[in-house]
């Protein structure tokens, strides 16, 4: 009798449990997406943006008396040396003032000696002899040299032209190339000269370089702050002067970096896929570029879920969808 009540009872349990399994609802898994830990990669922290090449130590030519532009001697691109002629302003009223004065000397000199006492010829002979020479001067005065040797970066003038006075002529720089460009005052504290860079044009690398300096923050036109920076290529870029590029100053490197995806991570943790539920596992992050974190204390290969529902729970089931 007690063996048939325990069969029954044991019975009873069995089928009730089966009738569970198979009429209550089973755990539906969620779908997340998921992407390995990559490991061993070398994450760089940067400042990127754009910049166009030109030249070290420009400078402006003008006239300071300004008149019609007589001749032009260099063009663009041109190397030129210290002294070089550049251009030259009419001066035809002063050249014939200067003969004037001349003849005047030549022909006075006899008269005078011949009527007035011989201190007196001297006084007019110095009066004479300072006049020629300030019109020599100020003809003189009419050809535009360069101070310093270098290369002819534009001309804004041609023969026959008026030149007002202070008027740019031509844009002159010294031959070793730069590279400038603009950055945010907040990106322009993690800069310092000396760090190293990389120029691109159309995703081409075509050289790196070295920040030569970091300049003040100044207010743009649009009331934004910036900050100018100045760059040298080791090697001269092959881009004429004015070209624009794509710069990426590299201001900390890290080696050997496990890297999540920057969409993965959440408050200093990551959520990772372990027998197909999720765990939420905090981490120590460190560098961060455009797409990716160094992590510590995740092994390589682990999948973590990128954009984790804000309801996720910790041991949830989920079903795993690769990129």
């Amino acid at each position: 009798m007690r063996k048939r009540t325990a069969y029954a009872f044991m019975l009873g349990i069995t089928i009730t449990t089966v009738g569970a399994m198979l009429w209550l609802p089973k755990e539906s898994a969620r779908l997340v997406r998921a992407r390995p830990v990559e490991g061993r990669h070398i994450i760089e922290e940067r400042v990127e943006g754009g910049g166009v090449v030109g030249r070290s130590g420009e400078y402006t030519v003008s006239s300071l008396t300004g008149g019609v532009v007589a001749q032009v001697f260099v063009s663009a691109n041109q190397k030129v040396e210290a002294g070089q002629a550049l251009f030259r302003l009419e001066s035809d009223a002063q050249e014939q003032a200067l003969v004037s004065a001349m003849r005047t000397e030549a022909i006075a000199a006899p008269q005078v000696l011949e009527v007035d006492t011989q201190w007196l010829a001297d006084a007019r002979d110095d009066q004479t002899r300072q006049q020629t020479e300030a019109l020599q001067a100020r003809i003189a005065a009419n050809t535009v040299r360069a101070m310093e040797g270098g290369e002819v970066l534009a001309t804004y003038i041609h023969a026959g032209e008026v030149l007002l006075p202070g008027a740019p002529a031509l844009t002159l720089a010294q031959e070793r190339q730069v590279v400038r460009m603009q950055v945010g005052e907040r990106e322009s504290l993690r800069l310092t000269a000396g760090l190293r860079a990389r120029f691109f044009r159309d995703d081409e690398l075509l050289g790196e370089g070295t920040v030569l300096s970091v300049g003040m923050p100044m207010a743009r036109q649009d009331g934004v702050l910036s900050v100018a920076v100045e760059l040298t290529p080791d090697h001269a870029i092959a881009l004429p002067t004015g070209a624009r590029l794509d710069v990426e100053i590299i201001c900390r490197a890290q080696q050997g970096a496990m890297l999540v995806p920057l969409e993965a991570l959440v408050d200093e943790s990551v959520w990772l896929v372990y027998g197909q539920r999720a765990w939420r596992t905090p981490v120590r992050t460190g560098l961060q570029d455009a797409l990716h974190v160094a992590v510590e204390g995740l092994l390589e290969g682990a999948l973590v879920i990128l954009h984790p529902p804000m309801d996720l729970q910790e041991g949830e089931l989920v079903e795993v969808s690769l990129p």
